[in-house]
């Protein structure tokens, strides 16, 4: 039922989404790439950067937003637009593999893709979608209670899956952010 009102809400929302031509967006793929990241948040001497092409009406904004914050204590952060396949020129800039379209890019994990489950079961599916991205996946708690001493082992079902092919699994929960890699709980 939750999943049910997400939906429809993602359907309304998707009328208030900013359109772009084709020739607009060629527009501003054709600025040298820094020019087109607008600062957003600094912390810690980092900053996070947001692409100009990446909607602030969009569903997942707050949420990725939120996430990059976390990240840039750390790590500068772009949050990335959404790049049609077909751009393919744009994408190999980016460096974007395949279809992927991670969320975030970061200056020390590199693709960084932002994914709130609405069930445990979607959990290991999520990552494997993520990891397929070319990206980390992050599991925030957005949608979904998860306990931290949790973390742990959901990660090590996530890194001991074979279509998992990342070595580390990030977290989001109670507004902290969590890196485990095979050995168990990381730092920066």
């Amino acid at each position: 039922m939750i999943r049910e009102c997400y939906q429809k809400e993602e359907s309304d929302n998707a009328k208030k989404l900013t359109k772009y031509t084709h020739q607009e967006k060629h527009k501003i793929y054709s600025k040298p790439f820094d020019e087109q990241f607008e600062n957003v948040h600094s912390s810690n001497g980092h900053t996070v950067k947001r692409h100009i092409l990446r909607d602030i009406n969009g569903m997942d904004y707050d949420r990725v937003l939120d996430a990059a914050k976390l990240y840039s204590d750390t790590n500068d952060v772009e949050l990335l637009p959404e790049i049609h396949k077909s751009e393919t020129e744009i994408r190999r800039k980016i460096g974007l593999t395949g279809n992927s379209n991670p969320d975030l890019r970061t200056s020390n994990h590199g693709f960084i893709d932002i994914k709130s489950p609405f069930s445990r079961k979607n959990i290991v599916r999520n990552a494997i979608e993520s990891s397929k991205q070319g990206a980390i996946v992050c599991i925030t708690d957005d949608h979904l209670l998860i306990g931290e001493s949790h973390l742990e082992q959901l990660s090590y079902s996530i890194l001991n899956n074979r279509e998992y092919t990342k070595n580390e699994v990030h977290w989001v929960v109670n507004g902290k952010l969590y890196k485990y890699n095979s050995h168990g709980r990381t730092r920066d």
